[in-house]
């Protein structure tokens, strides 16, 4: 009886376990997606999708396929005391297939805080980390492939 229970425990951990894997090997995809091109045009074409959209070019290494840039996303809200987001955007294109790019991004957030009075304000950023929100990997992909 004992050996029974013992078994079906341990099979019940293995499936979970399993599935649990596949899980967190699904998540990661997110941050990447394969885009129709050779690494040069996707390259050239990312470097003017986010020119286009008011982002700041930090860093560009074409051989290597990296792209740094940046955003600020103002916050309007009146009662707030949070002003806006730094968003900085790591692009790495690597050839995945002929003819075809795989585009790994990871989103580095800060967000902007301002305190004191009216006269004597004082700004500081605060490190959110690399963001982990698939919406905002998500809108990113949609926006550049939608730019090709």
């Amino acid at each position: 009886m004992k050996f029974r229970i013992f078994s079906i425990v341990w099979i019940l951990f293995l499936s979970c376990a399993s599935l649990y894997a596949q899980n967190d090997e699904n998540d990661l995809n997110y941050k990447t997606t394969i885009i129709a091109g050779n690494t040069d045009v996707v390259f050239d074409n990312t470097i003017d999708y986010l020119q286009d959209n008011g982002h700041f070019l930090q860093s560009l290494d074409k051989q290597a396929g990296f792209i740094q840039a940046r955003l600020f996303i103002k916050d309007n809200r009146v009662f707030s005391a949070k002003s806006g987001e730094r968003r900085t955007l790591n692009f790495v294109i690597r050839q995945a297939e002929e003819n075809k790019s795989k585009v790994t991004l990871n989103i580095y957030i800060d967000n902007k805080h301002f305190g004191g009075d009216n006269s004597n304000r004082t700004y500081y950023y605060e490190e959110q980390g690399i963001s982990e929100d698939k919406t905002l990997y998500r809108d990113v992909f949609d926006q550049l492939i939608k730019s090709f």
